[in-house]
């Protein structure tokens, strides 16, 4: 207390000229249109300035939130878009052999959010928070709103372990757009961004950034999601095959939410398949 008796009486002299100075310009604004639609303008502006800064301040704090929200909505479009092309499928039975959409009826997708993962590692992995209660199961596909992420390895009750692209573990069975043509994504344990895709011939034509989607040819992911485009390719005397260096769709250095895809039907797909290799 003793101390603060003191500053104001030491600071007193400037203390009273800031009061006038206050009173000056209140009683010159309040009998002044100019000055005092100067001062309120003056004073519009940096008010604004501050509610700018503090709705970006605020939106960017929310942005995680907003984020969540947006993969839960796009899962659930998702599903529901399996559910009306099933019911389709239902409708005209005698297109089912020839219409792929109605195989990618089968899939469901279940929302999951990523709290652990590397890309710098020879042999990289995701973390997913769900688990089996939430009904995922090894084998698994995972994707999200740009493309194929990986596929579900290790399951505990409430986390799973994804092996992204990023691993030489992961091979996906992808297909060119144009000539239909398949073959295999792998990652060569380089740039983070970049895969190759392999076994397709020489006489095949292939384009500079077309894209390369999943073939549907397993259990694990629908038809058609995009797992890249072609960066560059190039051909050897010593291989039949072309050199394809692949543009990953997927950013694995800022992965937030993500969609593990289920197959309804792959319980009878695994056993019918077993059964011609007993």
């Amino acid at each position: 207390m003793e101390n603060l008796l003191r500053f104001l009486i030491k600071s007193s002299s400037f203390l009273l000229f800031l009061l006038l100075e206050i009173v000056s310009i209140s009683l010159i604004v309040s009998h002044n249109n100019y000055h005092q639609s100067v001062f309120l303008s003056s004073a519009n502006v940096v008010i604004g300035n501050i509610y700018e800064t503090v709705n970006e301040a605020t939106a960017y704090f929310d942005l995680n939130r907003e984020n969540a929200l947006l993969s839960r909505e796009n899962n659930a479009l998702k599903n529901k878009n399996s559910y009306l092309l099933k019911k389709l499928a239902d409708l005209k039975p005698n297109a089912i052999k020839t219409d792929s959409t109605s195989a990618n009826s089968q899939f469901k997708y279940i929302e999951a959010k990523v709290i652990n993962s590397s890309v710098n590692k020879q042999q990289n992995y995701i973390t997913l928070n769900r688990g089996s209660l939430s009904g995922i199961k090894p084998d698994m596909g995972v994707i999200n709103a740009k493309g194929v992420v990986g596929i579900v390895s290790t399951v505990s009750k409430n986390f799973s372990v994804v092996i992204p692209i990023l691993n030489p573990r992961a091979k996906i069975s992808c297909r060119l757009d144009s000539s239909k043509y398949f073959g295999s994504l792998v990652w060569e344990g380089k740039s983070p961004s970049y895969g190759s895709l392999e076994e397709i011939p020489h006489h095949v034509k292939i384009f500079k950034n077309e894209a390369i989607r999943t073939s549907g040819f397993s259990a694990i992911f629908p038809e058609g999601i995009l797992v890249g485009t072609i960066r560059n390719f190039d051909t050897s005397e010593s291989n039949s095959f072309y050199d394809i260096k692949v543009k990953l769709a997927v950013n694995f250095q800022n992965l937030s939410y993500v969609n593990v895809v289920y197959f309804e039907n792959k319980k009878e797909l695994t056993e019918i398949e077993k059964s011609l290799n007993p």
